[in-house]
């Protein structure tokens, strides 16, 4: 397996070749974020753009890769403020989305593909914080082939499940 950072550097690269940061933003700043955004952007760049919106969407998430019940890397977008507990090369935490789909198999339908979990799920509560206080999701793109789930977190802000991109 390639080495992250390498990864990365080598995502970031086409991303830019294929969608400019500016081009990016123009279309995707106009949308609240939710998976039927990441959906339509996929379609509209007839790319993956799910690592290109940590960069410069304007909603701040959180991406974490789990190969075979394992978690392999992370990133978040710079302005995604919470700690992410340290996962790496451990299961995905077991209240997770991601857990779901390696222990039963669960793969939710694209209109139920934003789930609640508890922010607890994979970031560190601080000393005041509690669950109920905040409102967070974590969407699975899951290749069951491969066995990978990409877990895409972010905390609620005006989020609308119902909107219709056209």
């Amino acid at each position: 397996m390639r080495h992250p950072l390498l990864f990365g550097e080598t995502n970031q690269f086409v991303s830019e070749l294929l969608m400019s940061a500016k081009l990016f933003t123009s279309i995707s700043d106009d949308y609240d974020f939710d998976p039927t955004l990441l959906r339509f952007l996929a379609e509209e760049f007839e790319s993956s753009i799910t690592y290109r919106y940590v960069e410069c969407g304007h909603h701040s998430i959180c991406l974490v890769y789990s190969y075979n019940n394992k978690v392999r890397y992370w990133k978040r977008h710079d302005n995604f403020w919470y700690f992410l507990k340290n996962r790496t090369k451990f299961p995905p935490p077991e209240d997770s989305i991601a857990t779901e789909f390696f222990n039963h198999g669960k793969i939710y339908p694209k209109n139920e593909s934003a789930q609640e979990v508890d922010k607890s799920t994979w970031f560190e509560l601080r000393d005041r914080d509690r669950d109920q206080d905040f409102t967070f999701y974590e969407y699975c793109i899951v290749t069951p082939k491969y066995n990978t789930v990409l877990s895409v977190i972010w905390e609620e802000a005006n989020l609308d499940l119902g909107f219709d991109l056209g």
